[in-house]
């Protein structure tokens, strides 16, 4: 915010105003530069003691840049929600895909006598390498790029001659060892369902693989996900409507919705797999009604189909946002390079205009 960043301003030199409107003027207003910023609020409270009538407006720490700040501060909040649950589900998936692949594995150890627990314990550890490998890498590329990032993308502008710099600051070890952490035991924790199960299954299912490879659909899961819809789509419908708002309310509502979706797209899929079945059966098509047959009832293929649909709607959720707001941030263009208010009705003062080169 700044001299020329409302709608119709511009800025003259006091002698070019004083030979255009005369000499008798009064200032209206004034922008005032403080060399020290910590001190910009003191200022503006003791001139409205001072001076009465005044009215001042902060323009670094003042109530409508703080307004500003959160409202931006809200939407990469939401928009670290969305990446962070791709993330999980995205694991959640890879993790159930990578544990029917480890089940030859897992019954050989139990077979030369590794006890269950210490099976779990081996499989746990490979997860927590991934984690710890893939937190390292990802906080240190965020740690070396995000200051060149930020000063690219984003930019400040004052619309004065105050520079403003983006100081991010530095990285908070613990932030970046606690991300780290957090890396490893989303790994850890998102295999342990499909790990319990392996480790109540016979050797002799774990070795050749013959159970628990099909895809189980339960009424639980199904009741699950029908409840967290109704509710998403009734916090949705209220923050629409702004009946409730709050960050809370929006992270709560993308939360159920998102985990609506997770558990109610297996049964989608279901639906319209055997629609798809009944039709390739009538066009006598048995090779694409096996297929249908095999992706509805086999783990494998529910898993992946799932992480697609969640990474895909995931994806349309962050590219909505982020457009959104990059159009909610752009001014359109003026047709013309500067706009002169507030002149009498009279031309005479204004005929040198015309004699200005390259001026309509």
């Amino acid at each position: 915010k700044g001299m020329l960043s409302e709608k119709y301003n511009v800025v003259m030199p006091l002698d070019g105003f004083t030979e255009v409107f005369g000499d008798e003027y009064k200032f209206v207003g004034a922008y005032v530069r403080v060399h020290d910023r910590s001190e910009v609020g003191e200022f503006c409270r003791l001139m409205e003691e001072h001076t009465q009538g005044i009215e001042t407006e902060d323009l670094i720490n003042g109530e409508m840049v703080q307004q500003n700040v959160n409202s931006v501060t809200s939407i990469f909040a939401i928009l670290f929600l969305i990446c962070l649950m791709l993330v999980i589900f995205v694991t959640i998936s890879l993790s159930e895909r990578i544990m029917v692949e480890r089940m030859g594995t897992v019954g050989t150890l139990r077979s030369l006598g590794v006890s269950p627990n210490a099976t779990a314990l081996i499989v746990l550890f490979e997860n927590a390498l991934y984690g710890l490998i893939g937190g390292v890498l990802g906080s240190t590329l965020y740690v070396l790029t995000r200051d060149p990032i930020f000063n690219n993308v984003f930019s400040l502008n004052s619309g004065s001659d105050i520079e403003l710099e983006m100081n991010l600051g530095s990285v908070s070890v613990i932030a970046w060892v606690g991300v780290i952490i957090g890396a490893v035991v989303i790994e850890c924790l998102c295999p342990i369902k499909e790990l319990l199960k392996a480790t109540r299954t016979s050797i002799r299912d774990l070795i050749f693989d013959n159970k628990d490879t099909d895809y189980k659909y339960t009424k639980k899961t199904l009741a699950a996900s029908i409840l967290f819809a109704v509710l998403g789509i009734t916090g949705l419908v209220m923050v629409l409507t702004k009946t409730m708002e709050g960050l809370a309310i929006v992270f709560s509502t993308i939360v159920i919705l998102v985990a609506a979706l997770f558990l109610g797209y297996p049964f989608i899929l279901r639906a319209i797999s055997k629609l798809l079945e009944k039709h390739f059966v009538k066009k006598d098509c048995p090779v694409a009604a096996f297929a249908c047959v095999q992706a509805r009832t086999k783990k494998a293929s529910v898993g992946i189909s799932r992480l697609f649909v969640m990474a895909v709607a995931m994806g349309l959720t962050l590219f909505v946002m982020s457009s959104s707001y990059m159009k909610f941030s752009e001014r359109p263009d003026a047709d013309a390079d500067v706009v002169v208010t507030g002149l009498s009705e009279e031309t005479k003062a204004f005929e040198y205009f015309n004699e200005l080169d390259s001026v309509e």
